[in-house]
């Protein structure tokens, strides 16, 4: 172990308080640890020694690690793993290797993402067993196969069949019946972000030519892929539609895929255009059309969710602090057309009226306020009297008043159309750097690091100076981390 896993063993640090009862928990957890790491033959003993403070002591831990065990070989009482399938590799453990077994978490689970990948969807692996061997240890892999599956997605047009294995993830999971109906959905949903609504999936597995085999069919009817031609809001009047249309669409866009700067050449259309080559032009289409995703065209619910609290929140911005937003339907305007509706009631538009400071002394309100960004005669938002407050709570900061509180009460009018607030200003006491203690300095001279520290023991303990002693620090190009 490293001297900083022995650390993190122990958890205590410069500073730590301990008593002597615990020397012997402090030497059996790093024993521990070394057991886990293959070193069952290690010796470790803690002890006090003594400083010039007689309430300041060292720790001190002597470590004899011993012969490690080593991996002699690997059997499987049950079923071997196929070929191609390097179960101990998954571990990162091979013969000769120390018996690390910190590496068996994370190693099971990579065997079994493996098995899946490799096909068996419902093998079963436990956590080896270990059992003891002339010269070592073997691992006793509990594994049991099942049946090697076939994966066939039968009408994934016009979505590749790549884009569904992809979503399926059948090797995150073993496939048991409980997980069908999550498979089933995630290739729904997927259908449905590129605008197919009413698309349906069906999955059945079933036994293959031998005990050995089974297929897992997907069977998918995308349906007809309906087209969003325009939004509605009903009851805005604040915000145009256009405006509000464009807000949904930048939800949608964020999520949904889009196809329209990287989208397939539509062959038949470059051959009506004579780009194709030239030959005989047909009347109708010879091959379906490439698949077309504009996401603000797409209606997919969930992400509608999503957009209606956004707008939610570009109506509290704004002062509309009660406005309703929601109930969204679709209206058909022809086959495979529709509007998206969305109601709107905006309610009182509120505006701040007066804003009071009430306690501060270091900093006069005129400053504060300045910094705070508040405005009389402008909307009144919770989130825009959040940010001043930390804007307010940053100046304090700078001044040297860590611990600087600042309370707000609003106030509001009968019609909700005016907004006080009250700002109560707790200060406290300032701050100022005590003794500079230079830590984990091995390779590096103290004299270079304070050179190029920024702070100073006495003065005030300022965010912006800290920064920019890190910042400092950090340019030398000898610290990997600096805090």
């Amino acid at each position: 172990l490293s001297d900083e896993e022995v650390r993190a063993t122990i958890r205590l640090g410069p500073d730590g308080e301990l008593e002597s009862q615990e020397l012997s928990r402090i030497a059996d957890a790093v024993a521990d640890a070394y057991h886990e790491r293959g070193y069952t033959e290690v010796r470790v003993h803690a002890g006090l020694r003594d400083t010039d403070d007689p309430t300041r002591k060292i720790l001190l831990l002597r470590i004899e690690e011993g012969e490690p065990t080593r991996v002699v070989g690997f059997i499987y009482p049950e079923d071997a793993p196929p070929n191609g399938v390097d179960l101990p590799g998954a571990l990162g453990l091979s013969e000769g290797d120390v018996l690390d077994r910190t590496r068996f978490h994370e190693g099971v689970a990579e065997a079994r993402h493996r098995l899946r990948a490799a096909g068996y969807l419902q093998a079963r692996l436990e956590t080896p067993e270990v059992r003891e061997a002339e010269g070592g240890s073997r691992l006793a892999f509990s594994l049991r196969l099942g049946p090697h599956y076939e994966i066939r997605i039968i009408d994934h047009e016009p979505l590749e069949r790549s884009t569904v294995e992809e979503v399926l993830q059948l090797a995150d999971h073993r496939l048991t019946q409980r997980t069908l109906p999550d498979l089933s959905t995630r290739v729904v949903q997927l259908y449905q972000r590129h605008g197919y609504r009413d698309a349906e999936v069906e999955l059945e597995r079933y036994r293959g030519a031998d005990r050995e085999s089974a297929i897992l069919e997907i069977r998918i009817d995308s349906g007809r892929q309906l087209n969003v031609v325009g939004m509605s809001f009903p009851g805005a009047t604040h915000f145009g539609s256009d405006y509000l249309r464009s807000q949904v669409v930048s939800v949608l866009e964020e999520e949904l895929p889009d196809t329209r700067t990287i989208g397939p050449v539509d062959s038949d259309n470059a051959d009506r255009l004579g780009l194709g080559g030239g030959g005989e032009l047909l009347s109708t289409r010879r091959i379906p059309r490439p698949l077309y995703v504009d996401p603000g065209r797409v209606y997919y619910e969930p992400l509608y969710g999503r957009a209606i609290e956004h707008l939610r929140e570009v109506y509290e911005a704004a002062g509309f602090l009660s406005a309703r937003i929601g109930g969204v339907r679709l209206q058909s305007v022809g086959r495979g057309r529709a509007v998206v509706v969305i109601p709107v009631v905006e309610g009182p538009r509120t505006l701040l009226f007066n804003v009071a400071l009430h306690g501060n002394a270091v900093i006069g309100s005129h400053e504060l306020l300045e910094a705070s960004g508040l405005r009389r005669r402008e909307p009144f938002s919770y989130l825009t009297l959040e940010n001043a407050i930390q804007r307010m709570t940053d100046r304090y900061r700078e001044r040297g008043y860590l611990y600087a509180r600042i309370e707000p009460t609003v106030r509001f009018s009968l019609n909700r159309e005016r907004a006080e607030v009250v700002l109560e200003v707790v200060e406290r006491f300032e701050v100022r750097f005590g003794e500079i203690a230079i830590v984990g300095n091995e390779r590096s001279s103290e004299s270079l690091i304070h050179d190029a520290l920024r702070i100073r023991e006495g003065e005030l303990y300022r965010p912006s100076v800290v920064q920019a002693s890190q910042d400092a620090l950090m340019a030398l190009g000898v610290f990997i981390s600096v805090a």
